[in-house]
């Protein structure tokens, strides 16, 4: 199902003119993916999941393994953070757009939401 809609998609799907990205250079293009952002992203998940995995199954809290992931997860949000306030509107997380009031709301209901129905 999915490939006949792709496949459909792709034949009939025209881009209109006024959505059509702008000209832009093969390095600008690849200075806008934010790859650093995106490595370091993928660590601190990483590094999260092990830590809480290993955590009271494989490894006791208080082993060397689980504080050393967290606290490499500390460090690795924070160097994450720092690069994204550094590449300011070419960050996978642009700062515009979280801390709208919008984005606010969003979050004060989705905190609400989980608080009640639990």
């Amino acid at each position: 199902m999915g490939g006949l809609a792709a496949i459909v998609v792709i034949i009939f799907f025209k881009t209109p003119e006024n959505a059509k990205p702008t000209k832009a250079t093969f390095k600008e293009k690849l200075l806008q993916l934010d790859l650093v952002g995106a490595a370091l992203m993928m660590g601190l998940i990483v590094t999260y999941i092990l830590a809480l995995q290993y955590g009271g199954q494989t490894h006791p809290w208080r082993s060397s393994q689980v504080i050393g992931l967290l606290i490499g997860f500390v460090a690795i949000v924070a160097t994450f953070v720092a690069w994204e306030i550094f590449q300011k509107e070419r960050a996978m997380i642009v700062k515009r757009l979280v801390c709208c009031d919008y984005m606010r709301t969003r979050r004060r209901y989705a905190d609400m939401h989980l608080a009640y129905s639990s």
